[in-house]
């Protein structure tokens, strides 16, 4: 299991990249103390979760919720975004 790396060139060495993601988490949670319901908890993730994938992908945030809220669909979707992303990794090896 630790080896795991070597059968999946793609699977980094390090984990920075999610112990980043988790530090933005901490530090929103050490400013705003907590959330007042497990729902608003997981919800508060889920879009701290978007926004991490966006940015990982240099995508406007904002912009991408806007769309998907008023139904526009003009800005291509984070799953297809991450697909692409990865095709195109796994093609440099």
């Amino acid at each position: 299991y630790l080896l795991a790396f070597l059968d999946y060139p793609l699977f980094p060495l390090h984990n920075n990249m999610a112990e980043r993601g988790a530090r933005r988490i901490v530090r929103k949670r050490d400013i705003s103390f907590h959330t007042w319901s497990k729902r608003g908890t997981r919800i508060r993730d889920a879009f701290l979760s978007l926004e991490q994938t966006a940015r990982k992908l240099q995508m406007d945030f904002f912009q991408y919720i806007i769309d998907r809220n008023n139904k526009q669909y003009q800005i291509q979707s984070l799953a297809i975004s991450l697909e692409k992303a990865y095709m195109k990794n796994t093609s440099d090896f």
